[in-house]
């Protein structure tokens, strides 16, 4: 008893001991308030205030609830000794807790049977939820236990510190704004010295709290269990009440069956396939059950070791114990690649049993009339067909239909529950892969940088891994237990011998067609792009060999994983080995002599002599070195085998320093060839990129030696994937680069050609000589190549570039992923987990943003000229027509940049419908020509009544039409002069195009004649003179008519139609020269203007002649 009154007054000491302070209540708070807004202060100094109180209000509330918080805990150490005594009862006696719940009737119909279940099903989850909120208390506690002496030391500093700035507020209690300050940092002292009287009640209490909370945890864990197992035994019950179910139908269907008429025998047929369907669905829900219960309980552990491991690191820091911890549970965590295969495979499962279950539906729908359905097939029977046999046929035929429509609805309630978990299922899978991924990144962020052992050059250490890997028996065991897969298993590792006999079998032809199609890039005739395709087919041949047996044989090992454990070592191995294989094989591959790289990319020959003849000797020593690494890093190994995959990794990152030497060092052959030949950045700032890269794998190296080789591991793979990215980026430039220079080159060949037909012609008519000049195979140098697509292509690379380091390197790179971690003060509507809401917009969103914007713009200034290069120009498209195209992909990129850009920064449809409505009723008003000519220039793309190129007579201005923009369309007129015309003039008002739908046109030319001249004869020459014409077209032929007589003339006019407007102007001088001079050698006179002058008669005519002085004197 006396015990029992020292703990109560140990508990009123504590709960009283820093409660000396008085605490203002809400009270004040509110009447201080009211007295500040109906006061005369600055809106400054008001707004101060009000924010002042309503930070004493908040912890006015807070200091509240973390009393009552205190209170609670009081009384949970007030009864904590009877609830130990209990739990212990019944954690000694377990069958105790089974015996008080009431007990399962089991032998209850099956619809009882499923309410019991969902009732236990509750009681479970319940449980579960009230186990994880004991475990997470649980952590808290020992958490607490090492950091709570610094959260409370934390808080008495607060204390102080609000102590000494409530001592150094002056006291003036007509001030309402230092009223407003007093106020508030005495309920911040008052919410500090409940949080510190708190924390000081659980410090005291600490081991008799955790003590209690491991008992309600165990207590829960056996209760789980219990409800777990209750849960079973229910399910199984319900299982095999719905299983009997079905078999019973089932037999009664098939034994109607064989006594039903021939007429209905057909129906219980198909009822009898609906039962069986039953039945395999039944099977399938069970196995599905048994998957959702070991996914939840391996969820469950994943989840629980992962937050002791959390506690770990933050409790003990880092050393090498839990580096050899982190470092086991790395790589011992669960291979993900069947989840990613499982889930494709329930996904069509998912869709395939959405459509069955329509398809019950409509059928239960078909029977909602079974009276109409055994009349309609009543009537399709006999006439004549005895009354009683009518009436047995008439029963048969009810008894099948409702037999169906049990069936039928039973199905439909076993879809829906097979339906159900199935989703669950998928919900189950995608958690525990999120939750591994998570574990990952979480145990490589901590061993990036924790030091392990260090490795000790002694015998053991290094020659005991041989010893046991080299073990004859070893050797045996395994080659046995593979034959046994292969047995087992014989699909693959038969596909695989046969690929790689069909591989072997074509690496001979592949040589001689690699060798055949270089030289067909000799020859402008024979140079074909698809021949650089072919032969890049023909390297992926030569170097797809070793890769593909290390692959192949890995990935089936890994699936055989599960079963044989002991192969998970031998299966890494071969998959980290893959690797390099394939990678150094096919940049070896390249650089074969009369290769890839030699005829086709025109790589310079010293850099291909170079890596085909050093790569000859490295490539399987990096095979063996990271088959060793990968072999020696499975969590069943000794940490000896361990330290043999480090001095491979090692060996390794020291032999790819003497090949990066051998390559690049000052006097290697490359970099006297790149001086001697072209000097560029490699050459001038060599020792600023070379000693840097020839330390960073002796770094590496060295890292791996001390003790930190899962970072130093981690980033040579990262520094590989980069460099193997940018290997192929330059591929793609090169083999890109090499499309455009096969075709400039056969676009100049064609237009020599063009040019020497041109040659030939006019040589035919001038009757000259019959031999062609030769043609002569142009080389093309890059720099002379389409200009925008050669600077779209180093846009897309750079892209590209910045994109790839960022893929590559954002887990370990902290300040990448800081942008998404920095919030702005706006927020989006975004999914999450399927449900809308607001989120913060990150740094990394406006970024995103901002990228796509630059990228769009860019795409779509040059992605029109590639395309038209590319593409439209192999179609038969006129110039207007390409041009048209080329327009509306460009608008096409800016509107799906503008969606992409809306998507980064979380700025959907619905939320800024509003605002286009209001912009668009704006615009009609505000800028209404504006939008008009926007509309008109649309219509003109799509509609096209005029064309780049065509000629337009607008208003009094004829000219060609030189582009076509959004908003106006530019005319060049005859004086080179440019207009500008809006586009709504040419929807609205009225044009002429020349050249629409037909460049005929017609020049008339007008000729007269003198009075007193054979006009036939005229009219026969200028007739002749025009069919002669090369221009002239013969259909529809020239007209020539005898128009009028004139005052001076008789007018004979010519009507001639010309195939184009181009020569319209140099035609018509040639008409007109041509007629005249036939006219003069005919002697036809050209008519001068005349003129009649009377003179007036009547009186006489002075006449005087004046000679001139000057003339005279002479």
């Amino acid at each position: 008893m006396r015990r029992y009154l020292a703990l109560l007054l140990l508990l009123a000491l504590a709960g009283s001991g820093w409660g000396a302070s008085q605490a203002p209540d809400a009270a004040q708070i509110e009447a201080l308030r009211q007295t500040i807004e109906s006061s005369t202060l600055e809106e400054k100094d008001r707004k101060q205030a009000l924010e002042w109180l309503g930070q004493a209000l908040q912890w006015l509330q807070q200091a509240q609830a973390t009393e009552a918080k205190q209170r609670r805990l009081q009384e949970t150490v007030r009864q904590a000794p009877r609830r130990l005594r209990e739990i212990g009862t019944l954690l000694e006696r377990p069958e105790r807790l089974a015996r008080s719940w009431p007990p399962l009737r089991l032998e209850r119909p099956l619809e009882q049977l499923e309410v019991q279940l969902a009732e236990e099903e509750a009681a479970r989850n319940k449980t579960t939820t009230a186990l994880q909120t004991k475990e997470q208390e649980l952590a808290q506690l020992v958490e607490f236990a090492a950091q709570g002496s610094k959260r409370i030391a934390a808080l008495e500093q607060q204390l102080a510190e609000v102590a000494r700035e409530l001592e150094n507020l002056p006291e003036n209690p007509a001030d309402p704004l230092q009223r407003a300050r007093r106020l508030s940092l005495e309920a911040r002292r008052h919410w500090l010295e409940a949080q510190l009287a708190l924390l000081r009640l659980q410090q005291s209490h600490l081991d008799l709290l955790t003590k209690l909370t491991r008992a309600e945890r165990d207590l829960l864990r056996l209760e789980a269990a219990e409800h777990r197992s209750r849960s079973e035994r229910l399910r199984q019950a319900v299982a095999l009440a719905r299983e009997h179910k079905v078999l019973s139908a089932s037999s009664t269907t098939e034994l109607a069956l064989r006594t039903a008429a021939p007429e209905v025998q057909p129906l219980y047929e198909e009822n009898l396939e609906l039962w069986q369907e039953l039945e395999h669905l039944l099977a399938e829900g069970k196995h599905l059950k048994h998957r959702i219960d070991a996914l939840q309980n391996r969820l469950t552990a994943l989840q629980r070791d992962f937050e002791r491991i959390r506690q770990a690191v933050e409790l003990t820091g880092t050393d090498e114990a839990i580096a050899a911890m982190l470092s086991q549970r790395l790589r011992s965590l669960p291979n993900l690649d069947s989840f990613r295969r499982e889930g494709a495979i329930r996904r069509t499962r998912l869709k395939q049993a959405v459509v069955r279950r329509f398809e019950i539906e409509e059928a239960l729908r078909q029977l909602e009339d079974i009276d109409a359905l055994i009349e309609a097939s009543l009537a399709q029977l006999p006439p004549d067909l005895p009354p009683g046999r009518r009436a047995i046929l008439r029963l048969q035929l009810r008894e099948a239909l409702e037999n169906r429509r049990e069936a039928l609805q039973t199905l439909q309630q076993e879809y829906t529950r097979y339906l159900s978990s199935l989703s669950k299922l998928d919900a189950l899978e995608h958690q525990f892969y999120e939750q591994v991924q998570a574990y990952r990144r979480f145990l490589q962020r901590q061993l990036l940088w924790i030091p392990y052992r260090r490795l000790r050059f002694d015998r053991e250490t290094l020659l005991g891994p041989l010893k046991y890997a080299l073990e004859p028996s070893l050797i045996q065991d395994r080659l046995r237990q593979l034959a046994v897969l292969a047995r087992r298993d014989p699909g693959p590792p038969a596909a695989l011998s046969l690929a790689l006999l069909v591989l072997l079998f074509l690496q001979r032809r592949a040589a001689r067609d690699l060798t055949a199609l270089g030289q067909a890039t000799r020859s402008i005739r024979s140079d074909r792009f698809s021949n650089t395709l072919r032969a890049l087919i023909d390297t992926l041949i030569l170097a797809a060999p070793l890769p593909l047996l290390l692959f192949g044989a890995g990935l089936w090992l890994r699936r055989h994983s599960l079963t044989e454990p002991e192969l998970t070592p031998l299966a890494a191995g071969l998959l980290l080995a893959g690797r390099p294989a394939a990678a150094f094989g096919i940049l070896r591959q390249l650089c074969r002599p009369e290769g890839l790289a030699q005829r086709h990319l025109r790589w310079l020959q010293v850099t291909r002599e170079s890596l085909w003849f050093h790569l000859r000797w490295f490539l399987p020593w990096a095979v063996l070195c990271a088959f060793t690494v990968g072999i020696t890093g499975s969590p069943s190994l000794t940490p000896a085998s361990l330290g043999l995959g480090r001095l491979s990794f090692a060996l390794f990152m020291l032999t790819s320093t003497v090949l990066i030497w051998k390559l690049w060092h000052r006097h290697s052959p490359i970099l006297n060839q790149l001086e001697a030949s072209r000097p560029s950045w490699v050459v001038r700032y060599h020792g600023l990129w070379f000693y840097p890269a020839l330390a960073v794998p002796l770094e590496l190296a060295a890292a791996a030696l001390a003790g930190y080789y899962y970072a130093a591991f981690y980033l040579a793979e990262k520094a590989f994937r980069t460099l193997w990215f940018f290997l192929a980026l330059m591929l793609v430039k090169d083999l890109l680069l090499r499309w455009l220079y096969v075709t400039e080159r056969h676009l100049r060949y064609q237009e020599i050609l063009r040019r020497r037909e041109e040659l030939r012609r006019q040589r035919a008519e001038e009757a000259a000589a019959t031999e062609l000049p030769p043609v002569e195979e142009p080389e093309v140098d890059f720099g002379r190549l389409s200009e925008q697509t050669r600077r779209l292509f180093r846009i897309g690379f750079f892209i590209a570039g910045v994109a790839g380091l960022w893929w590559i390197w954002q887990d370990a790179i902290p300040a990448l992923n800081l942008l998404k971690e920095i919030t702005l003060p706006i927020t989006t509507r975004r999914l999450v987990g399927g449900v809308p809401k607001e989120v913060p917009l990150t740094l990394a969103d406006v970024t995103s943003g901002i990228l796509l914007g630059i990228l769009t713009m860019l795409a779509a200034r040059n992605l029109p000229g590639l395309l038209e290069f590319a593409v439209l120009r192999h179609l038969p498209l006129s110039q207007g027509g390409r041009y048209a195209w080329s327009a509306l992909t460009q608008y096409l990129i800016t509107a799906v940049g503008i969606y992409l850009i809306c998507g980064a920064l979380g700025i959907q449809w619905s939320e800024i419908q509003w605002l286009v409505a209001a912009m668009s009723v704006g615009l009609g008003f505000g800028l209404q020509e504006v939008v008009a000519n926007f509309v008109s220039g649309l219509i003109l793309l799509f509609e096209r009544p005029i064309r780049v190129g065509d000629v337009v007579t607008i208003g009094d201005t004829t000219g060609t039409v030189s582009r076509i923009r959004i908003r106006a369309t530019t005319i060049l007129n005859w004086d080179r002069q440019e207009l500008v015309i809006p586009n709504k003039n040419f929807i609205t008002g009225e044009f002429i195009n020349w050249t629409l739908t037909d460049t005929i046109n017609r020049i008339v030319i007008q000729i007269g004649v003198a009075y007193g001249c054979n006009v036939e004869k005229a009219m026969a020459i200028v007739r002749e003179t025009a069919r002669a014409h090369p221009e002239v077209l013969d259909d529809p032929a020239p007209l020539i008519t005898f128009e009028s007589f004139g005052d001076n003339s008789l007018l004979i006019i010519l009507r001639a139609y010309l195939g184009t407007l181009d020569n319209r102007l140099s035609t018509i001088t040639d008409l007109h020269r041509q007629i005249y001079q036939r006219l003069n050698e005919a002697g036809i006179e050209i008519a001068f203007p005349q003129r009649d002058v009377h003179l007036d008669s009547k009186g006489p005519l002075e006449v005087v002649v004046r000679r001139d002085q000057r003339t005279s004197s002479s």
